[in-house]
């Protein structure tokens, strides 16, 4: 599946029927331009890792690294992969990214986005910030003149 949603209004597409979650298209220039979110997929796509190891890692605050993988993870771009028990004898979630490749293109006044995740096939996301604001027609610009 294919999609080209143009202008892209926020709303999130539907899900695919290889059941991955629905892409929230108003976020991802967002999301795919925030250093920490490159990092964090950057670190899991070759070995999982959780939380403490990525914070350790990159000095990222605990909590902002679990903020910013629930972000990356209800995105679909990343997914947890295990439970493993630790020497403690907790479980701890590991992380692995399930983004393959992203391009980014600015052209003709449009931003877009091209994701090869791998839960779903190649989606397309396109924004303009340049588009005119609506205008009222000429004969209901104003208050007529007597």
């Amino acid at each position: 599946m294919t999609e080209d949603p143009k202008g892209a209004g926020g709303a999130p597409a539907p899900a695919d029927d290889a059941g991955g979650p629905p892409l929230d298209y108003s976020a991802l220039p967002r999301v795919i331009m925030d250093e920490k979110n490159i990092r964090i997929l950057s670190a899991t796509a070759f070995r999982p890792l959780s939380a403490r190891e990525i914070a350790y890692m990159f000095d990222i605050p605990l909590v902002s690294c679990y903020r910013k993988m629930a972000e990356l993870e209800s995105l679909g771009l990343l997914k947890c992969v295990d439970r493993p028990l630790t020497q403690s004898g907790k479980r701890v979630k590991v992380y692995k990214s399930q983004l393959i490749r992203v391009s980014v293109n600015f052209e003709g006044g449009k931003l877009k986005i091209t994701l090869d995740v791998a839960w779903k096939k190649t989606q397309h996301f396109e924004v303009s910030w340049t588009q005119p604001a609506a205008r009222p027609p000429a004969d209901a610009a104003g208050p007529e003149s007597p």
